[in-house]
């Protein structure tokens, strides 16, 4: 299914009438607020479209990998993603909010922005590569999943507190 244009003319307005498509879609690159959401492969897809009066109802699955960052070390990682699919589609779009149908176009429906508007909805907002993430490095910004490491704290003896100041002030 690489061509996501799927021709469902002989089912619209048939109620009853069903096609099943099954197959792959590939969705382009796309910006959710400042992360780039990819896909490094095509997404699977299983629909059953169902003829309506003024339509068509489109049932199904999407799933496949979806190429994330950390939210907590900020390293890119492979999402396992997967979403129903309950959709409604028409050709007398004018008719209905754009928003909750999408357009049945010289008999054809494209199955790229249904599965795309179902699989960001699954996506979590902060992502996490693992779940035992160790996250960045506060005092270097350095992953600790790739190098897990402590820096070592500074003793300090208050007493020598006078001494301390009195060398930062005469140092030059």
């Amino acid at each position: 299914m690489k061509d996501h244009f799927k021709d469902i003319s002989q089912i619209i307005g048939e109620p009853g009438e069903e096609l099943s498509f099954s197959g792959e879609v590939t969705l382009e690159p796309v910006k959710l607020g400042e992360e780039l959401i990819e896909t490094p492969s095509p997404l699977h897809v299983d629909v059953l479209v169902s003829g309506i009066n003024d339509g068509v109802i489109i049932k199904g699955n999407a799933f496949g990998k979806v190429r994330l960052r950390c939210s907590r070390c900020l390293a890119k990682f492979d999402y396992e993603a997967s979403t129903s699919i309950d959709e409604l589609a028409t050709e007398d779009i004018e008719s209905v909010a754009k928003d909750e149908v999408f357009p049945i176009v010289d008999g054809k429906i494209d199955l790229a922005p249904i599965v795309y508007q179902n699989l960001m909805v699954e996506i979590p907002m902060q992502a996490l590569c693992a779940d035992n993430c160790a996250g960045i490095c506060p005092e270097c910004g350095k992953n600790l999943n790739d190098n897990p490491h402590k820096h070592a704290k500074e003793e300090f003896d208050e007493r020598l507190a006078p001494l301390k100041k009195y060398l930062e002030e005469n140092r030059s």
